[in-house]
Formats: structure tokens, sequence, C-alpha cells
């Protein structure tokens, strides 16, 4: 038999709205209201259809006890939305209806939501209404945007700024933007709310830390709205990657490297094994509810320097973004042609098939005024990134800074490209794409064209051998301004790696020297000695001397599983090191030097290093009186050492 109600469903849901209202409105949450208090708001009838069309249904309950007579007893009535979402419905139908004909009730209303939290809690019901009504959308954004001139406006600066330390405010922060933009996309406007919405952007910056698919079509329908185009001139929608998949992580905002402090400094301070191993197992009980080392592996299956570091990030946001596990860009990249966009960043967004989208969008020219083009750990093809980098020269003639780290280069023309493509750059990053070494030495002399410029070159993990060595002893003192070099050495012969060594002191205004995986650790740090006192502006410090451990950043074997299995065994049985201990002239020579320097020294890390016992400690007592932070791996730790607290150790 065919149930035929008596009113249609949208006269069901603008009467039983004022109740769901009611009901969803802070401080109240109620899903469930007496049968008498809502038809006291509307009608039997309306009740009654209602049930039939399946918005709400009535439920008895009896009100007796035991010890009440049956004769006594009644039952209650009672009505209930069948699911939340029919609740926000109703209340968003009935929001708009007032809007339009009780406006005075309908601000009234809007000033109970006097905080950010309460406008998030009914963000469903403010949506429906501005679905419905173009006048409630405007009321309601200008009531956003007051909530965050009033309460959010230092929390927003900092979020964009990237100092944001708190992960809910951080979320907060985001969560409040999203629901703008969501108002303002629900409310089909086609610019009217532009001036509103250019005020939750105060820097010009577009920022999320993941993104749901909703929201990146929201994002795209306020661009596609834009009378000016320099309400946003930069776009940052990166992702924090799933620990043990990812073996990097770009910065998103400041409790990212607060986090990792945290996690290393409540780790790695740690003066023996056995206490090393009951912190990973309190770790775990905190974070997962289970001691079993051993499966918290399985599941963190990463090396400790990153796997560990964003355990707790991760969880917190997976929790966050528990509905998005691709990001779509799509959008987005479709409507950037509406902004003036000079910063562009869409780090560890596993782009795929949206590499030729953003091809194309630089083909056509909508980014050419862009300044920086982060794509580090898109997952770019190597086709779709060698044709990124073959367009950029002509297309975004102003680029000072690209990082195309962690995409595969390998066997691919992709940095032979790219040395098509520096003439304006000053910021190099391209860490762990694996090139050739044909291809780093092209990139290498390529430095001279550039070397008016470049203030950053970051290329550790791609291969080089002795031609690259020489290109770059011979074209590296042409980078005058150089600040920040990253570099490996491996593949390179003795009288090659110590020329490269020496190299550096010519590079006057260097302040940051990573050179990673040298097979002559001892020439390295000998070389250095001699030169590094012309380094007067020298403040960080990373020498690695080559390890099996490191050689195969992308193994499926954690490197993490290794570490903890060696922490398991007691000292005096640790796995023994296949590297030798460096030589303590040597060292003395380089210590010699850089004790002058150390006062400005911020950093030091020593990555596979064996130090003499004596040469460690006299290492840390400078550290101590200087304040130096001291970052050491090392396969064995010296029995009874005494590890001080102020200095930062990372213990393998």
């Amino acid at each position: 038999m065919k149930i035929v109600s008596r009113l249609s469903l949208e006269e069901v849901i603008a009467q039983l709205g004022e109740c769901a209202c009611l009901g969803l409105w802070p401080p109240q949450n109620r899903l469930v209201f007496p049968y008498e208090e809502v038809t006291e708001l509307t009608s039997a009838e309306c009740v009654e259809d209602g049930c039939k069309i399946g918005i709400i249904s009535i439920e008895k309950m009896s009100s007796t006890y035991k010890s009440i007579p049956r004769s006594e007893a009644h039952e209650q009535k009672s009505v209930v939305f069948f699911h939340k979402s029919a609740q926000e419905k109703c209340a968003g139908k009935y929001l708009s209806h007032l809007a339009d004909t009780n406006t005075d009730e309908f601000k009234r209303k809007l000033q109970m939501l006097d905080s950010a939290q309460k406008c998030l809690s009914v963000q469903m019901v403010l949506r429906f209404a501005c679905g419905s009504s173009l006048k409630a959308a405007k009321l309601i954004l200008e009531k956003l945007v007051e909530i965050m001139r009033l309460e959010l406006i230092d929390d927003v600066l900092d979020y964009y700024a990237n100092t944001l330390r708190e992960p809910d405010k951080a979320k907060l922060v985001q969560e409040f933007l999203e629901t703008c933009l969501l108002c303002n996309y629900e409310s089909g406007s086609t610019g009217q709310f532009n001036k509103l919405l250019a005020e939750l952007f105060p820097t010009g910056k577009l920022q999320f830390l993941g993104l749901s698919p909703y929201t990146s079509e929201a994002i795209a329908h306020f661009l596609s709205c834009l009378q000016a185009q320099t309400v946003i001139t930069k776009i940052k929608i990166v992702q924090i990657p799933i620990p043990g998949i990812c073996t990097w992580y770009g910065k998103t905002t400041a409790i990212v490297d607060e986090i990792s402090d945290t996690v290393q400094c409540n780790v790695n301070l740690i003066p023996t094994n056995n206490e090393i191993e009951q912190v990973y197992k309190e770790y775990v009980e905190g974070i997962q509810n289970s001691s079993n080392l051993e499966n918290f592996t399985k599941v963190v299956g990463s090396d400790a320097a990153n796997g560990l570091r964003l355990i707790w990030l991760w969880e917190y946001f997976k929790t966050w973004h528990s509905s998005v596990s691709q990001i779509n860009t799509d959008p987005v990249l479709d409507t950037v042609k509406y902004t003036r966009l000079e910063e562009l960043d869409l780090t560890n967004i596993k782009l795929k098939d949206s590499g030729q989208k953003l091809r194309t969008v630089i083909e056509q020219g909508h980014l050419n005024h862009l300044t920086q083009l982060k794509l580090a750990d898109t997952g770019l093809s190597k086709e779709a990134l060698n044709g990124i980098m073959m367009c950029l020269p002509q297309c975004i003639p102003n680029l000072h800074l690209l990082d195309t780290s962690y995409n595969d280069a390998e066997d691919s023309q992709v940095i032979l490209n790219l040395t098509k493509s520096l003439p304006d750059l000053h910021d190099l990053k391209m860490d762990h794409m694996w090139a050739p070494a044909s291809n780093m030495t092209a990139l290498a002399q390529a430095i001279p064209q550039i070397g008016t410029n470049l203030t950053v070159l970051r290329m550790k993990g791609n291969y080089m051998d002795d031609d690259t060595g020489k290109t770059l002893v011979s074209t590296l003192p042409y980078a005058r301004r150089l600040k920040v070099l990253w570099i490996d050495v491996d593949g390179m012969s003795k009288k090659i790696h110590r020329k490269l060594a020496m190299t550096m002191g010519k590079l006057v205004v260097l302040e940051w020297l990573e050179m990673y995986r040298s097979h002559y650790v001892d020439d390295l740090v000998l070389c250095l000695g001699k030169v590094i006192k012309s380094l007067s502006n020298l403040h960080t410090i990373t020498l690695s001397s080559y390890a099996d451990d490191n050689a195969d950043v992308s193994s499926t074997q954690s490197r993490l599983l290794r570490f903890l299995a060696r922490i398991k065994k007691s000292q005096n049985t640790a796995c023994a090191s296949t590297i030798p201990t460096m030589n303590r002239s040597s060292w003395q020579s380089f210590m010699s030097s850089l004790q002058p320097m150390a006062a400005q020294m911020q950093r030091l890390y020593l990555m596979d290093f064996n130090l003499h016992e004596a040469d460690l400690r006299d290492l840390l007592n400078v550290c101590r009186k200087h304040n130096m932070k001291l970052g050491y791996t090392r396969r064995k730790w010296p029995v009874g050492m005494d590890i001080p607290r102020d200095v930062v150790l990372q213990l393998r």
C-alpha cells in the first residue's frame, strides 16, 4: 500500500526545522524530543507526515518502574530524527526561512555563536542555510569573519607563517577556514562575498594541510569568482606522509618540528640501551596501546630518523583527515588562472594523473608570475616531471625557488632539462632523485650560469662520479652567494674527494654544509679542517661516512627494524661496526680549526662516525661549553660514557 503524506517534503522539512534547530543550537545537542514539545512548534499532522516520509520516527518509552503497579504505568512518546544530517538539513532550512522573514530573530540566533568552536559545532546547519538563501549566506559569512577577527586572527597569522605550534589550534583554524569556503560554495555565490572572504587570507596565502575533495571544489569556486587577482598570491596544499611509506616530510606548520624535537629529546637522550628500549615500550603503549615492539615496527615500517618522529603527528592527522586518502588538486589547478600566483606548494601530494594538468597550466601561462614552485615527493612520473622541467624556462621566467626532491629522475632527462631552467634560480632542491652521474655532471656544468644568484643547492641522494666531482671543483667557486650546500660524495675517487673538500673553502659566505656517504672520511675531515677557518659564516655541518644502512633508502626492509633489533641487544653484544674508528690526528686537526668557531656553530651532525672515546669526550665538552647541538650516530656507545642531557644525540 502506497503511503501518502498530506504535506510535501519541503513543507515537512520547513515545519520540523524550528525544533531541529532548537536541539542543535548551542548549548544543546539533541536528537530526541518529547512529542509534546514538537507538537507545540508544529502540527501533529506534520509529525505524522514526517514519519511517513522517513525524516523522523516516534518512539514509545515506558516511564514506570517495577515497583509501580501496571495500572498506574503510562507511556511517553518521543520524536527522534533518524540521523543527525536530517536534523541539520531541517534546521538549515528553518534558518534560511528565518533570515528571509525575520532578520532580527535570525541575527539573535547568530549572536549565540560567540566562538569558533560553537560555529564549527553547527557548521552543517550553517552550510544548509547558506544553500537555501543568499541573505542567510551573507549574514552567516559576516558572523564567521567577525569571529575570525575577534578570536582567531593571531592563530590564523601564525598558521600561515608556519609558526603555530599546537596541533589542536592548527586543526581549529583549518576547519574554520574550510567552513567559511564551504558556506560560500553552498550559497552558489558569483563573487558577492569576495571582499568578506578576502579577510580570511590577510597574507594572500591559501594553505591547507590535507584536503577533502569537496573542500577542493569549494576552493576552486572561490578562486573562480575572484575579481582581484592579487587576493590569493600563494597556495600551499600539503599532506603529512604515512610513516614507513615515505622517507621524507616537508614543513607544514611548526608542530612538525616541535613533535620531532620532542620525540628526539625523549628517545635519543638516553644513556643506555635498556633505557632506550623502555622508552620505546612506553612510547608504543601511549600511541597504540601495545608494548609489542615487533608489531610496532610492522606498523611504522620506516627509518628511525623519520618514522618515529612522525608517528604521533601522523596518528593525529590520520584521525583528522580520516576520509582523505587521495587529494584531488585538479579543481584548484583549473582555477589558478584567476589568481596572480607567486608561490605554489604541493609537497607530498600524490599528483599522479594531475601531472599533465600541472604541465598544461604552466604551458598556458597561468603561472607565469610564479617565483616558488615546490613539488617535493609528488609521485610524478618521469615523463610528467620531464615535461614540466622543459616548459619552465619559457613559461615561468622569474622562478627563484624550485624543489623537485624525492621524485624519481633515474635514467631520465629530468636533470638535463633542469639545467636549462636555472638562469634566475636562487634556491634549488633536488634531494634523493637518484639522477645518473652524467646528468649531475651536466647540472654542475650549469653552475657558472647561475652562480651570481644561487644561495641554496641541495642535491644529496643522486649519483656522482669523478667527472661530476671534477666539474664541481671547477664550477662551485662561481656560486659566490652560496649559503647552503648538501651533496653526496660517494662514487668519487680519493683524489677528487679531497679536491672537492678543499673547494669548500672558496665558498666564503657558506652557512650550512652537508657532505654525505664519504668512503674517505679521514680525508674529508682533514681537508675541511684546513679550510674551515675561511668560512666565517658557517653554523651547521653534517658529515656522513658510507654505511650500508644508508645505501638503500627505498628498501622495504626497514632501518627501524634493524635499529630496534640492535637496541634490544646488550651493549656488550651490540653489532660491530664496519666503519673504522676515525684517525685521531685527522680529527684533532679538524677540531683545532672548529674550536675558534664553536661559539657561532649551532649544530654538528656526524653520521655513521666512530670516534675514539677520548675524542668523543673532548667533542662533548666543546658542545657543553658553547651550547652547540650535536647529532652523533654510531654502532656502539662507549660503556659508562656520560651523555650530557643538553646535547642532542642520535644513537643507532
